[in-house]
C-alpha cells in the first residue's frame, strides 16, 4: 500500500491512516435494529369497516374481509402499528413485513387479497364505512386508499400466516413524508369477483392466542448506500506507528535512518505512521527525513511509499 504523509512541527500525518478510520466507522454505522410490533392498544390496534345497515357501526379489534357486490357483506379490514414512538424518525427502513393469521374462512378454497395503504388516519374506537372518526367522514364511503402495497393468496384454512410487504408504506411513514403522523396505517381488501363464500377472518391484536396475533417487523438502520466491501474478506491490515526519535536516533545517539527502515521491513506494515521526521532542520543532519525514510523503503521492500 502507498502512503501519503505530511510533515509539520516534526509530527507526520498518514491518510492511509485516516482512511482505516473512517473504513471502522462505516462498519460501524452499517449496524441494524430489528423492531417487532405486536402489543395490543400501545403498538398495534385494528377494525373492521362494513357496508349497508352497518355503515355506521364501529367494530373494533376485528379483523374481516368479504368482497360482495352487496354492501351489506362487504367488509375490508384495518390496521395500525406505532412506528411514530418505536423507530426514530428518519431511519433508514430496509425491510418491513406484515403478518396475519387467519381465523376462520368460508368456502372458497382461495381468495386474492391485497395490502393498501390507508390515507387518511382513522380512531379504532370510532372508524366506520361512513367515518374515519366521530365528525370527520370518508372521503369515499368504505375508507380512503393509496396504492396497493402487495397482495397474496389466502386459504381458508385456519392458523395460516399470511405475510405481507410493506416496506415502502413504513419507509414512508418514518421518514414524515405522510404527514405530522408517522403511524403505518394498512387496509386488507379481498381483491377477487364478489362470493357469498370470500370471508375470512383473522386475528386480531388482542386475540387469546399470542402466537396469531398481526405482526409488523421492521429492519432499520445502516448506510442508505452500503459501504463497499473490502478488498478480500481473510486479509489483514498491518498498520505500523512508531516513534522514531527525531528520525531515527537510537539509544546509543547514532542517527541511522537505514537502521530504522531495517526493522520497519521485518515489521512488513501496509501502513507506516511515523512521529518526528524532521525536515531540513533536524538536529545535526541536513536532510529530508520524509523523502530519505521513504526512499530506503523502496530499496528494502520494493514498493513505492
Amino acid at each position: 500500500m502507498r502512503t501519503c504523509a505530511s510533515s509539520r512541527n516534526g509530527r507526520v500525518l498518514t491518510r492511509a491512516l485516516l482512511s482505516v478510520l473512517a473504513l471502522t466507522g462505516a462498519s460501524a454505522a452499517s449496524a441494524q435494529t430489528t423492531v417487532t410490533l405486536s402489543q395490543p392498544t400501545s403498538q398495534v390496534v385494528s377494525a373492521t369497516v362494513r357496508g349497508g345497515t352497518y355503515a355506521a357501526q364501529n367494530e373494533q379489534w376485528t379483523l374481516e374481509t368479504r368482497a360482495s357486490d352487496n354492501l351489506e357483506y362487504n367488509r375490508r379490514a384495518l390496521l395500525k402499528f406505532d412506528t411514530e414512538n418505536t423507530i426514530p424518525k428518519g431511519s433508514n427502513v430496509t425491510s418491513a413485513l406484515m403478518t396475519v393469521t387467519v381465523k376462520t374462512g368460508s368456502g372458497d378454497a382461495t381468495r386474492t387479497i391485497g395490502a393498501y395503504q390507508t390515507s387518511l388516519s382513522w380512531t379504532e374506537t370510532e372508524v366506520t364505512w361512513k367515518q374515519r372518526r366521530n365528525g370527520d367522514n370518508w372521503p369515499t364511503p368504505g375508507g380512503d386508499y393509496g396504492s396497493k402495497l402487495d397482495d397474496a393468496v389466502v386459504t381458508n384454512t385456519a392458523g395460516t400466516k399470511v405475510t405481507f410487504d410493506v416496506t415502502a408504506l413504513v419507509k414512508a411513514a418514518v421518514a414524515g413524508n405522510l404527514g405530522s403522523s408517522r403511524y403505518t396505517r394498512v387496509a386488507l381488501m379481498d381483491l377477487d369477483a364478489s362470493s357469498s363464500e370470500s370471508y375470512r377472518e383473522y386475528a386480531a391484536p388482542n386475540d387469546p392466542s399470542v402466537s396469531s396475533r398481526p405482526v409488523l417487523k421492521v429492519v432499520y438502520g445502516g448506510s442508505a448506500t452500503p459501504p463497499p466491501p473490502p478488498p478480500s474478506s481473510s486479509s489483514t491490515l498491518r498498520v505500523l506507528q512508531w516513534n522514531t526519535h527525531h528520525g531515527g536516533t537510537g539509544t546509543d545517539g547514532v542517527w541511522d535512518p537505514a537502521r530504522l527502515v531495517t526493522w520497519i521491513a521485518k515489521f512488513n506494515p501496509d501502513v507506516i505512521s511515523l512521529n518526528e521526521m524532521e525536515r531540513n532542520t533536524s538536529w545535526s543532519h541536513n536532510t529530508d527525513e520524509p523523502v530519505t525514510i521513504a526512499a530506503l523503503l523502496k530499496q528494502k521492500t520494493g514498493k513505492t511509499w
